[in-house]
């Protein structure tokens, strides 16, 4: 059984850390950066200019590699 979770905490971050663990990676939503594309989004819609029928945020998976060193 693997488990893939979504929120990447930090309990699921150090779970992440642990050799064997069923934990295998989780999504990252990272809503503290959410302003980055908002804030744009919506001073174009107060000024009437166009704007695209959706905005799409990027999430990050969060995975154990050999290569992390921030996990």
């Amino acid at each position: 059984v693997i488990i893939v979770g979504q929120g990447a905490d930090r309990r699921v971050r150090e779970e992440l850390r642990y050799p064997g663990s069923r934990i295998i990676g989780s999504t990252a939503y990272e809503p503290e950066r959410y302003g980055e594309k908002l804030i744009p989004l919506a001073l174009k819609i107060l000024h009437g200019e166009p704007v695209p029928p959706a905005v799409y945020v990027e999430h990050t998976f969060v995975r154990v590699t050999p290569e992390s060193e921030n996990v």
